[in-house]
Order: C-alpha cells, then structure tokens, then sequence
C-alpha cells in the first residue's frame, strides 16, 4: 500500500506512489458515489425496523376536556356533569397480523436490491478509477514518447544547420527541421498538460483534491479471457452482474409487496388494556377504573384502494418482467462488444509492433542518406512524423487494451473481486 495514503496532502509527491489496488482501495473508500449508495443501504435497513412495528405494544395517552348544553341529573345521582376532564391511557398488544411476515421478507429482498444497487455503483465507479489510472499511465508514456521525438527532431536541426552552412542544402532545408523541431514541442508541451490533467482527474475520482501531488505505479498485465467461448461468456455475466440480480430481486420484492396488501384485507386480532380517568364522577363513568378489551377487526372494503393498490402492482412486475429482458439484452451485447473490441486490439498491437519497426527503421535509413544527399529533408521529415504517430498510437493502444480486458471482468460480474473496504485484491492479473 502506499505511503500516507489517506494524507497525500502532508507527503512529498515520492511518498505517495500509488498502485492499481491503491487507487481502488482508495476510491472505495472515498468516491461519494459509493457512500451516497451506502446511506442508501442504510436507509432502506429501516424497513425491517418498520415491518416490526406491525406487532410491537403501542402506548397511548389521551385528555380531553367536555362542556356540554346541559348536564343530566337523576335524582341525587349525576349521570353527565356539565362540565368535565377526561383521561386514559391505553396499551395495545397486536396478536394477530398476517401481514408482518410478508413485510419483513420483502424487507429483506429490499435491503438485498440495495446491496446489488451498490455492488453496481461501486464497480462503475471502480471501473472509472481504473480508466482514468490508464489514462494516466498512457499520458506519462507519451510524454517518453514526445521526448524521444523532440530528442531526433532536435538532431536532425543540428544537421540541417550544418549542412546550410556548409553550403550543401538550400534555407528551406533547415527551416523544415525546425518546423519538425518546433512542432515536437508543441507535442511535448501537450503531453506534459495532458499528464497534469489526468492527474487531477484521477485525484477526484479517489476523493482527493485535484491539487494533490502524487505519482503512480505500472500495474502488472491483467488476465484476459478465461475461455473464448462467447456464449458461456455471456453465461458467466448474466450470472454475476448485480444488475441482473437487482432486477431479479426487485420482482421478488414486488410479489412479496402484493401479499402484504392482500393480507391488509385479513382479520386482525390486538389485545388492549385501557385504564381510565374522570374528573367529577358521575354513575355513568367512575374514576380509576380500567378495561381490558380482545380486538377482532376485519375490513372486506376498503373502498377499492386496496384493488387500485393490487392493480399498481401488476402492472409494476409487468415493467419489471420488461426490465429484466431489457437488461438481459444489455448485458449480452456489452459482453460481446468488449470482447470483440480485445480481439481487434490484440491483432492492432501486432500490427502496430510491425509498423513501429519499419517506421524506425525506414527513418533511420532516410537519415542516413540524407547525410550524403541522396535523401531530402522531406523525406527524413515525413519519416520521423510517421514513427512519432505510430509510437504514440502504440502506447495508447496498449493502454486501451489492458483497460479493455478489466472491463472484460466488470461486464462480467468478477471486477472488483469484493468491494468491501478491506478487500485488498480487485484485480485478476496475469499469471507470473
């Protein structure tokens, strides 16, 4: 792990070196797209909390002060005072409610629809980190490569120069090789901005300030495909992703949900202990007394929300049915892309592995010849854009590449490997 990781801030930029794991781990922790999903979570826990309450005492206190028209008084007796102060206090004991047991299950699948929904966004968010520690690698590369342009581009000036003062080629000759000279600068100058610029990019991403100084280390290849079978690749993804698992679950929860407004038309039974309170007395209420009640309550109609409700459901599960097919479909297609985009790649590298050589070695050649003027500076100039190009494509091919085989193993459910805090592996690598 890196040094001072969680204060970049106080470290010299060698102290903070950060690997692929580092930037992950880092971004898992901070990244307020993973913690925003967390609370989430959280939020939704309630519910369990909530389905419970269905069969929890509920404790009641009530006063109320009465002044009727007149009071009603049989003989010496008073039957309602004309004035009078009520109280009581009420415990109630739920015995009966066929609806906590549905309530709490589809709690339960909700707090599980969460889970996958922050599996989800942490390896989006995951996979966006490792992009950008990529884009990273691939601009610091590029800056070598620039270097490297500007370091020929430089000698082939000095040449040209010499050889205008020596009389053996026109203005024109060296005013191309700076042209060349100047335009590798131009690059350089890019590149170096580039750099800074993913840099800062990355440094959000984790959760730090885009000020905060810090380099990072290569990261070893990453494993490709574990089979080139792509139908069993789609199998493994439809399998693993939580997005699937999240529209699966969701279904559970809505039929979950139809029975829990079903059972609202069942009996209830609740046992209630009611002790009272009156001031005056009358023969019709007696002070300190108290009741003891056994509740049945039974609703056949409801005016027709609990059917509106039921119906809501229906058509919710038939969206979600919709939903996951949709999602299906998604998957398989992204699956099949990322794999044919590493095929193309693989072969592009090979390809670019052959031009980058003959690039090298036709300029090579053409700089030889134009020392003994068989050669113009067109031709060196023309041969030394030509390896500039094909070097820098080589490098950003190389980088797209490797992130292209980690979103192979996101599309397919397996990046990151866990996407608990202390998790230190997210990767799978090449073996050695």
């Amino acid at each position: 792990m890196a040094a001072c990781l969680l204060s970049p801030l106080g470290a010299s930029a060698q102290d903070v070196v950060l690997l692929l794991e580092d930037v992950l781990s880092l971004t898992r922790s901070l990244n307020e797209g993973i913690a925003i999903q967390e609370e989430q979570v959280g939020i939704v826990s309630l519910d369990k909390k909530r389905a419970r309450t269905l069969i929890t005492p509920q404790f009641n206190l009530k006063a109320e002060y009465e002044h009727p028209d007149k009071e009603i008084v049989f003989g010496e007796d008073q039957f309602r005072a004309d004035h009078s102060w009520r109280g009581s206090v009420t415990l109630t004991q739920p015995l009966i409610d066929l609806r906590v047991p549905a309530s709490y299950s589809a709690a339960k699948v909700g707090i599980t629809v969460a889970e996958n929904n922050l599996a989800t966004e942490a390896r989006l968010q995951l996979l966006e980190a490792a992009r950008l520690y990529y884009s990273f690698l691939q601009a610091a590369k590029q800056i070598e490569v620039a270097e490297e342009s500007l370091k020929l581009a430089s000698n082939e000036t000095v040449r040209a120069r010499a050889r205008f003062d020596a009389g053996e080629v026109r203005k024109t000759e060296q005013l191309r090789a700076e042209v060349d000279e100047a335009r590798a600068e131009r690059t350089l100058t890019e590149a170096g901005s580039a750099l800074e610029i993913a840099r800062a990019e990355l440094a959000r991403q984790i959760g730090w300030t885009a000020r905060t100084v810090y380099e990072i280390a290569p990261a070893r290849p990453i494993a490709g495909a574990q089979t080139n079978d792509l139908e069993k690749l789609i199998g493994m993804a439809l399998e693993n992703r939580t997005e699937v698992q999240a529209v699966v679950n969701g279904i559970d929860r809505l039929e979950l949900e139809r029975k829990v407004v079903r059972r609202q038309r069942w009996p209830t039974l609740d046992a209630e202990y009611r002790h009272n309170f009156v001031d005056p007395e009358t023969i019709a209420e007696e002070n300190d007394s108290w009741t003891f009640l056994v509740i049945a309550s039974f609703d056949p109609w409801d005016g027709g929300n609990i059917g509106i409700e039921l119906e809501r459901i229906d058509m919710e599960l038939d969206q979600a049915e919709l939903r996951l097919r949709q999602t299906e479909k998604a998957v398989s297609l992204e699956v099949e892309r990322v794999y044919r985009d590493i095929l193309t790649l693989e072969d592009n590298l090979l390809t670019l592995a052959k031009e980058v050589e003959l690039a090298d070695e036709q300029y090579r050649t053409l700089s030889e010849q134009a020392r003994v003027g068989e050669a113009t500076s067109l031709d060196v100039s023309t041969a030394l854009v030509a390896l500039s190009q094909a070097k820098s494509l080589q490098v950003r091919t190389h980088y797209t590449y490797e992130f292209a085989k980690l979103t192979l193993q996101q599309v397919l459910g397996l990046f990151p490997r866990d996407i608990t805090e202390d998790q230190t592996e997210y990767v799978f690598y090449e073996k050695d």
